[in-house]
């Protein structure tokens, strides 16, 4: 029963709303968005490249969102090794060319996301190496798949001030 409210209720909404709430062939997403002058897009060739439509970063306000980095090689696009230590290197080496690229350095980010969590430790000694004293926030996920599938072992973004 309570589906059967929230349909009634949503279609009541959605024939009250005025007609430029509606979607129209004239108001899609893609025809109407476009990056605000207060958002800087931050893209360089010398960090792997998203092969998807995204930026390798953002930057609004004082900070810098850094899309999450597979580890490819910047020029290529071909995976970079075959190891956990070498993928995990490469994608840091990336977030930290980008954040460079956009007028900052690694000890401003304040958090980090990484995503495949089967070599923890390992990769824990690697990013206390990379970062020195420097200690970001750090959120660690275990997921079922990454994305170009069973060659990639990482994928690393983050969050710094410019």
């Amino acid at each position: 029963m309570r589906f059967s409210l929230f349909a009634f209720a949503t279609t009541v909404l959605l024939l009250a709303a005025p007609a430029s709430m509606k979607p129209t062939a004239a108001n899609t997403c893609a025809e109407r968005v476009s990056t605000d002058p207060s958002v800087k897009l931050i893209r360089t060739e010398d960090a792997a490249i998203p092969g998807s439509p995204i930026s390798q970063a953002a930057v609004s306000g004082d900070h810098i969102y850094v899309s999450g980095f597979l580890p490819l090689a910047p020029h290529t696009g071909d995976i970079v090794g075959t190891d956990i230590d070498s993928q995990t290197r490469a994608v840091l080496e990336s977030c930290k060319t980008v954040i460079e690229a956009a007028g900052s350095h690694l000890g401003k980010v304040v958090k980090v996301n990484l995503k495949n969590i089967t070599d923890y430790g390992r990769v824990n000694e690697i990013y206390a190496d990379f970062f020195g004293t420097h200690r970001p926030a750090r959120s660690a996920v275990a997921v079922a798949d990454i994305p170009l599938g069973g060659g990639v072992l990482i994928e690393l973004d983050m969050t710094a001030r410019v």
